[in-house]
Parts: C-alpha cells; structure tokens; sequence
C-alpha cells in the first residue's frame, strides 16, 4: 500500500483542499473541495483512485465549496459534513458527528469535533488502521493554522462563545496530539480567516505548540482576548457567501443520511449554481478587487463615442 497524497492549493483567497487515498483499494478522499473540481477529477485518474468520500471541515464564509458538484461529477461520492453544533443543510449530507472513522485501505480518516471558528468545524486525524490512537497527520481546517487561529467571529454573533470553544479545541484536542503528528490547515498565509497566519502550508503539532502565540495563552480569558483583538478586518463578501457557497446552513433539523431537503422545492443543482457564479464574474463592467467582492459599474455611452473611436483609430493608424 502506498500512500496518496495531493495539496491543492488556491491563489488569492490562500485556501488549501487536499486529496488523499490509497492505491491498493483504490479509494480516496477530497477535503475542502474548491469550486473548479476538475483538478481533484484529473489527480484522480492519475493516480487511479476513485473519490468515494468528501469531507467539509465547516461552513466556508470565503469561497464557494465544490463539495456538491463534485459528488455529481464522479456519481461515487457523497458529501460528508458536520451535524454537530447544530449545523443543518438545504441538501443531502452524510452526517459526521465526533469519533466517525472512515477506512481508505490501511489508513482511516477519524473525525474530531473542533468548534471556535465556527460551531459545527470539523476535524481530520489521520492515522494507521493498525495504530488508529497514534495518528500521523491532522487535517485542521480553519481551526488551528500555522502560527494562527480561525477567528471567532464570522458568525456575527456569539463571539466570546466561540472563542471560549476554541480556547478548548487548542488545548483538549489538538494539544492532546503527540508532537510528531503533522498539520495540515485548511488555508496559507495571507487568508483572512485568520490573524498573520504563517508563510508555511504545514507544520507539527510541537513546533505550533511552541512557536504559536494561541498556544502561549494557556489562560482561557488571555486566550479569548487574544482571538478576539486580532481577528484582521473582514472582507464585505464573507456573510453573502456563507448563502451561496455551496454549503450553506439553514434552522431546523439536519437532513439524515439520503433525506430529501426541504418541502418539495426544487432545488438547483450544485453544478448549475457553480456555472451561474462563474457567468457572475463575466458579466461587463465587472471589477474584482482581488478578494472575490464583486462591483460593478455601468457602462457609460453618448451620442459621440462612434466618432470619437474612429478619430482616435485613424490617429493610431497614421492618417
């Protein structure tokens, strides 16, 4: 058996998804799946593998999640997300609750409640069938990243909460983790879901123990303060995406294995929803200002621009 294991990442928003699997059974998993699929579609047919699983660490406020579309496009995989905290969802999930294992070969992906980003966050340990309590590697979402911490507040409310919670994220599960196991975060430096995050895309759970400054405030009240002072300032788009991202939350129960959502409405497909945004982004008149916030200004014409074209097209040309 040989491990397989693919870093995706994003420039621009710094986000980090990953593919992992085994040859020998030829499954694998994808974890915080970007919206263009076809990267984790073509690492796939490389390595012969067939992605069974996707796993969402949480809610994303800054991109739009390409768990759904995914699923579609290879009819092997079911999206796997978080039921606790309350989370619930306007489509079919597989729910993941705290201590699910999930097998690809001789490896197995262990699910671990970490909330203070957000309430249902969701972590990753990975580890040997054979030595399932001594795990190699975490994948840590926007929990805990280099040298940073998710910020607390991107729900608009419950901050101090959240930041209380993740105060025991840092030290009841994560610094519970032997020194050696590796850390893999959901997003790289320059994100803004966390403060000064470092310039590295992994690290060890020692090294962060050590070095991080959320490590270094073993008190809870220095902790939170902490969390809550640094936090950098959030970009405008967040809240609306948190509505369009593809894994979008909504009151009530969380739809069980199979459910259909809501009361009979159609809903539209993943994909489609993907494709709409990407024609979003095409529309005239469209700026980006480098963090995905969409503006847009209207074209602007007067009776005299056809006259001015042609004067300044026979200047360029000599005449």
């Amino acid at each position: 058996m040989a491990l397989i294991f693919e870093r995706i990442q994003t420039a621009g928003i710094a986000a980090l998804s990953y593919l992992i699997g085994d040859d020998k059974e030829h499954t694998a998993a994808v974890i915080d799946p970007r919206r263009d699929v076809e990267i984790y579609l073509e690492l796939a047919r490389k390595a012969n593998v067939s992605i069974t699983h996707i796993f969402e660490t949480h809610i994303h406020a800054d991109l739009v999640s390409g768990a759904r579309e995914l699923a579609a496009r290879t009819q092997t995989a079911k999206v796997h997300a978080s039921v606790e905290g309350g989370a619930a969802y306007a489509f079919e999930v597989e729910p993941v609750k705290e201590g699910n294992r999930y097998a690809f070969g001789e490896m197995v992906l262990i699910a671990r409640h970490t909330p203070g980003h957000t309430p249902e966050h969701m972590s990753y340990v990975a580890a040997e069938q054979a030595h399932p309590d001594s795990p190699w590697g975490v994948f840590t979402g926007d929990s805990l990243f280099v040298s940073s911490a998710g910020r607390p507040d991107l729900l608009g409310k419950d901050a101090d909460k959240l930041a209380a919670q993740l105060y025991d994220t840092f030290f009841n599960v994560f610094g519970n983790l032997e020194e050696g196991v590796i850390l893999f975060p959901g997003h790289g430096h320059g994100s803004p879901c966390g403060a000064d995050i470092g310039d590295r895309l992994e690290s060890t759970i020692g090294y962060e123990k050590r070095f991080n400054p959320y490590f270094q405030k073993t008190d809870r009240n220095a902790f939170v303060d902490l969390a809550l002072s640094t936090a950098p300032p959030e970009p405008t788009y967040y809240r609306r995406m948190k509505k369009l991202g593809g894994l979008a939350a909504r009151p009530g129960k969380a739809n069980p294995a199979g459910a259909r959502s809501g009361s009979g409405t159609r809903k539209r497909p993943a994909a489609f929803r993907a494709h709409r945004l990407h024609a979003v982004r095409r529309l005239p008149g469209r700026r980006d200002d480098g963090m995905g916030q969409r503006r847009f200004s209207a074209p602007r014409h007067s009776a005299g621009d056809g006259a001015r074209r042609k004067d300044r097209l026979r200047r360029f040309a000599g005449a």
